[in-house]
């Protein structure tokens, strides 16, 4: 199972010009989740997210993605261009056998930047005329496919720049011989290796082997050279190593009406597969045109190899069960007000049970339509609670929500909805409790939580329906744009008086707008079908993905599983 890194930002936000309390904005909140292991046959492999665009998969292969706003369109597990980039080596204290996948100077000098003490206290490299390892020099250079035995003084990353070149056929002639990886591609040999060949892997200071036939065993060693490894081979006769498939370095992914990739092409528009699935995510059907795996499939989620889950980012899909397997988090918060669709009362349904027609991006509240030619459309939806949630306090909520974000802004003609929960199945709603005091009983200043989609409204201000478009700023994803001052009310950041996240009272401007649609927690679904040309995105950040032990996070999640079979029994 893997886990991604997230970044939740502002995690409780108010308004400005308050006095007494001081605001918990400006609170950033940065996650990093360690990336967690998938096993698929013989090879453990690793997935690190680093964001949106770029991920090292498995094996240590790096992988780049192309979107159109939020919708993955392609992606490219190796450079495209010979322009320089940088290889980055893990090393282990001790002797090391790594290749380098770009031409690289000054290799030594290289070696050592951005480290205290130098690392490396003795370097080699493979001469393959004289095949034999020679002392390496920091003028040598070293053309993408060195082998270099290298020993460290201690565990760390080393980094080198330089052009990078394809992988090619690999020529080997009868005998012993140290070959490189395949550049920064994921190189199996498992069915290229004759009986008669013995290979030599050096795996964190232990040699690993396959020996030839009589004496061959294939069970204690993995038959594939990541990036930057390498080993040692020794051949009876002369043999080509074919070079990972080209067709796999770029693809295009085509979708379907749910956003599924339902059919994957390569650089030179060739079919690469093609994948009909079950109403919940199931595959139904996989023709491949070319031996690999592709990770993101249904509605665009990555499916774990190990597992067959699909995530969901709040949560993991079941496609056999039909169902998540983890209960809604926000389960126990809006179901009393959606009583009339029977299906909100199942913590665990997926897509309220309609997967051939509603997408499930992972639970979002927001949702921004940009029409084309500066027209927009805002919808939000909003679950009210609390004391002083009256009919009259929801309507000058709503009200100055819609009044305030809906005009001519610059270039834009913005029309805000908001929406009652349950109006619209694809849209969770935030959960918003009115009331006039804190938690200790004191005069209370409105603010919102964005982690959790929750807040807490002051109906009793007497510009309570600009407090509330505020507000909705916040579970939009804008950011406040002023400081609180120490006696008490505010003052509006250089450049931003009379803004509406910085001055009570102000309008909302153009840049917000532009903020909104370039903030990079928005999600791209697939536009209406009344509106071709329509882009629609959507914002949320969901509890799952707070930074709790697994303990915690089971003890909250029966706690919420609980008064959700409360509510349904009521």
């Amino acid at each position: 199972m893997r886990s991604r890194f997230y970044q939740h930002s502002k995690a409780a936000r108010g308004g400005p010009g308050k006095p007494g309390l001081r605001g918990l904005s400006r609170i950033v909140l940065v996650l990093a989740a360690l990336t967690c292991i998938t096993r698929a046959a013989l090879a453990d492999s690793f997935v690190t997210y680093v964001d949106q665009f770029f991920e090292v998969r498995d094996q240590q292969v790096p992988t780049k993605y192309v979107f159109n706003g939020e919708t993955r369109v392609a992606q490219s597990v190796a450079p495209l261009s010979s322009r320089s980039i940088i290889q980055r080596l893990e090393v282990t204290a001790g002797w090391n056998l790594r290749s380098t996948a770009v031409t690289v100077s000054n290799v030594l000098e290289q070696f050592s930047a951005g480290h205290p003490t130098p690392p490396v206290n003795a370097t080699y490299r493979w001469n393959p005329s004289s095949k034999a390892f020679v002392v390496m020099n920091n003028n040598d250079l070293l053309p993408a496919g060195t082998v270099i035995w290298i020993h460290c003084v201690t565990n760390t990353t080393l980094s080198i720049s330089g052009a990078y070149s394809q992988p090619a056929d690999l020529i080997l002639l009868a005998g012993g011989a140290f070959i490189p990886s395949a550049g920064l591609e994921f190189w199996d040999l498992t069915n290229q290796l004759p009986a008669t060949a013995s290979l030599w892997k050096r795996v964190e200071n232990q040699w690993e082997t396959r020996l030839s036939t009589p004496l061959g065993s294939t069970d204690l060693i993995q038959q594939h050279i990541a990036p930057g490894e390498a080993a040692f081979l020794d051949l009876s006769e002369p043999l080509t190593l074919r070079a990972p498939d080209p067709g796999w370095r770029l693809l295009y992914y085509h979708e379907d009406h749910l956003g599924s990739a339902a059919c994957i092409s390569d650089a030179e528009g060739q079919p690469v597969t093609e994948t009909a699935y079950y109403a919940f995510g199931g595959e139904r059907q996989v023709s491949s045109t070319r031996k690999g795996r592709i990770d993101f499939g249904f509605t665009g989620k990555e499916r774990d190899a190990e597992h067959g889950l699909l995530n969901f980012d709040s949560r993991l899909l079941w496609p056999g069960g039909a169902r998540f397997i983890r209960v809604d988090s926000l389960a126990d918060k809006f179901k009393e007000n959606t009583l009339h669709s029977p299906q909100n009362l199942n913590p665990y349904s997926y897509c309220l049970n309609n997967p051939l027609a509603v997408v499930d991006p992972d639970g979002r509240e927001a949702r921004v339509i940009n029409h084309g030619n500066g027209k927009i459309t805002i919808q939000v939806a909003i679950q009210y609670v609390g004391p002083l949630a009256t009919k009259a306090n929801i309507a000058r909520a709503n009200k100055g929500i819609e009044k305030y974000w809906t005009g001519k802004f610059g270039r834009y003609n913005v029309t805000m909805k908001v929406l009652d929960p349950g109006q619209d199945p694809t849209l969770k709603p935030a959960v918003v409790t009115l009331t006039g005091k804190d938690e200790k009983g004191k005069y209370l200043r409105s603010f919102v939580k964005v982690a959790e989609d929750t807040g807490q409204w002051n109906p009793k201000d007497s510009d309570f329906s600009w407090v509330a478009a505020h507000e909705t700023g916040h579970l939009l994803g804008l950011d406040d744009r002023y400081a609180d001052k120490k006696g008490g009310g505010s003052v509006a950041d250089a450049g931003w008086r009379g803004n509406m996240m910085a001055t009570s009272g102000a309008r909302v401007e153009q840049r917000n707008v532009d903020e909104l649609l370039l903030t990079s927690g928005f999600m791209v679904l697939r536009a209406p079908k009344t509106d071709p040309n329509a882009q629609v995105r959507h914002n949320r950040q969901v509890v799952d993905s707070t930074p709790e032990s697994r303990a915690a996070a089971n003890q909250r999640d029966m706690a919420i599983q609980m008064k959700a079979w409360e509510l349904s029994d009521k």
